[in-house]
Order: C-alpha cells, then structure tokens, then sequence
C-alpha cells in the first residue's frame, strides 16, 4: 500500500515539474516576437518605453538561434531549425514625436536581418554535407553570414538612411529588402 501511495505522490511531483517546465516556456515564447512578413512591430512590442531621450531613441534585440548537429544532413531543410525575433523585454523606445519613425528604423532593421537568416538557411541546406565533417560547420557560417556581412548591410543602412530619416533613402532601402525577401522565400521559416 505504501508503494502505491509513493507511486502517486511521485506522478504528482513529476506532474506538477512538467507544467512548470511548460509555463515557463510558454512565458519565454511570449517574451519573443518571431518575425512575420504579416506582422510589424508595435509600440507594445518594446518591452521598456521610455520619455527620457537620454536613455537612447530606440534598440531592439533582435535574435538566431538554431539547431544543427551531425544529423543535420538527412534534413529536407533546415527553415524550421532556425529561429529569428525580437526579445520584448530587452528592447526599448523613446515615447516622442517620432517614435514612429523609430518603429520604421527598428522594422527596418528586423527586415533586413530576416535576408540574412534566409541566407544562412540557403546555406545551411546547401551545404548539408559538410556537417558529417564536423559539427562547427554552422557556427562558421553563422559568423560569415550574419557576423560579416550582415554588419556591413545594417552600416550601409544606417550611413545611408540617417537611421531611417531620410524618407527617400529609406523607401529606396524597403523597396530593396523586400525585394530580397522575396527572392529568398524558400527559406522563409514557414516554407
């Protein structure tokens, strides 16, 4: 009998640590806004909103993550291996006159690193062979793709459009990012 009540009491502790595990991941999943071509960044998405300019204009955290191992090859692709958002809670905006223009840059911004993700599913799919050679293939894409030249683009942006200032400038740069977002639709996550 005090086996049966030890069973019990062991389910109901292993019950209770699963539904914690879950809510916590269910929390964490809302704490992250995953990139959608539906679904632009809002006031609400910036988790610490400020009126003081002195805390800076606006920043979002924008984030990769990605699961790729040894196994790696036999995939299809590897669109659902890879993870792109904005952390809620570590972005902030200033509560201004041109806090619009802040979301526009912060969009932007996001935009332009979902091209640079896309590639590094392309190449990651592309390249599927190379993980049987070694597991730190990913990383090292990783780094070209978004560590390099993503930089250099998101440099370029910035120099060109005054963080996102110049009207002409950036209508020129959405009209472009969006083009490349469509030529690399394949690799959108949800493909």
């Amino acid at each position: 009998m005090k086996f049966v009540n030890s069973s019990k009491l062991l389910i109901v502790v292993l019950a209770f640590f699963l539904s914690l595990s879950l809510y916590a991941q269910k929390e964490s999943d809302m704490d992250k806004l995953y990139w959608s071509d539906s679904e632009r960044i809002a006031i609400e998405d910036f988790g610490i909103q400020s009126t003081d300019a002195k805390s800076g204009l606006s920043s979002a955290a924008f984030s990769l993550e990605y699961n790729v191992h040894g196994l790696s090859f036999m995939a299809k692709n590897f669109n659902k291996r890879v993870w792109h958002y904005m952390v809620r809670s570590a972005s902030q905006i200033t509560m201004d006159e041109n806090v619009n223009t802040y979301i526009r840059y912060q969009q932007t911004l996001f935009d332009l690193e979902e091209v640079y993700v896309r590639k590094f599913r392309k190449a990651l799919s592309e390249n599927r062979k190379k993980f049987l050679l070694r597991n730190a293939f990913a990383d090292e894409l990783k780094e070209e793709i978004i560590g390099t030249d993503l930089i250099k683009r998101q440099t370029q942006y910035n120099n060109e459009t005054n963080a996102a200032k110049n009207e002409e400038k950036q209508k020129q740069w959405e009209t472009q990012i969006e083009k490349e977002l469509n030529e690399l639709k394949n690799y959108a996550y949800d493909k």
